[in-house]
């Protein structure tokens, strides 16, 4: 994923602007504020010594000029240097609120490039990760990590732990419907799913601890999450999921994350009535579809 859309390297570049702010803004004020105190000191003393001797006062047009530009540079740093407060207060309000639900970071997920940036770096993340469980909630699953060019597919083939997957049963009516919204081929995503599974029946036997269940009700979040970390989409009408922006969340250790409520969202449909978990070793998919 790209690094400036890290919540973190935001947060990070916040507040060395900040900082940077204040450090530079007070050199300058204390610069611009002990030189004109100088030359202030050294009129005033012209000043007494013409007074002294009874001579009338005179002061060269600098003296003015100093006065003015004093005045507006210490204006423009005092209002930068509110600017820059205020500035702060809303970044640790935001901080606060980011770290208080478990916010990760946001992904537009717009663009081809972006796509392939941003699942390389989740399979990275789940990769180098000592996650123990991986859940998968999906359609078809094929485009996510079915299909042996996907990312996800390669750490799903070495993972030590339990993979847990969610897939949209192909007889059931909300398969239907989501085919209808994105206008898409129903047997081309019912062969995908097939395909899927077969990709599943081939990982069981090489050994990964894999389950499968179908579920049947309308799809709404699209996830793939680990002990500690959530990537999210939305099944949104009319759109393609990985058209969709990408949320992301993480467990914190407060308890407060809104990590912990989405998982719920999985449990239910696991136990949700008419789920059914598949025997991946005894798979027959041609039930699946007749």
């Amino acid at each position: 994923m790209k690094n400036n859309k890290y919540i973190k390297e935001v947060q990070k570049w916040a507040f060395e602007f900040i900082m940077a702010h204040y450090v530079i803004g007070g050199i300058i004020l204390w610069v611009a504020g002990f030189s004109f105190w100088g030359y202030l000191v050294t009129q005033i003393s012209k000043i007494k010594g013409e007074l002294a001797k009874g001579l009338p006062i005179d002061l060269d047009w600098t003296f003015y000029f100093l006065v003015f530009l004093f005045i507006i540079t210490f204006s423009i740093l005092i209002r930068t240097y509110l600017k820059a407060l205020a500035l702060s207060k809303q970044y640790l309000k935001l901080k606060n609120i980011a770290e208080g639900i478990g916010v990760k970071g946001f992904y537009p997920h717009n663009t081809e490039q972006d796509k392939k940036q941003d699942w390389e770096a989740l399979a990275s993340g789940i990769a180098s990760g000592s996650a123990k469980n991986l859940y998968i909630l999906g359609l078809t699953g094929w485009n996510t990590f079915g299909s042996p060019s996907t990312p996800l597919h390669g750490v799903i083939s070495q993972f030590k732990g339990t993979v847990n997957v969610l897939l949209l049963n192909p007889k059931s009516e909300a398969f239907k419907t989501r085919m209808i919204e994105i206008q898409a081929n129903e047997k081309t995503h019912q062969s995908e799913l097939i395909n899927t599974l077969k990709s599943c029946h081939l990982l069981k036997k090489a050994g990964i601890n894999i389950k499968v269940t179908l579920y049947s009700h309308r799809p709404i979040w699209k996830m793939i999450f680990t002990d500690s970390y959530m990537w999210l989409q939305h099944y949104s009408k009319n759109n393609h999921v990985d058209d969709n922006p990408v949320y992301s969340f993480y467990k914190n250790d407060n308890g407060t994350s809104i990590f912990l409520p989405l998982t719920e969202v999985f449990e239910k449909r696991l136990r949700d009535d008419g789920s059914i978990e598949l025997d991946l070793e005894a798979l027959n998919v041609d039930e699946l579809t007749s």
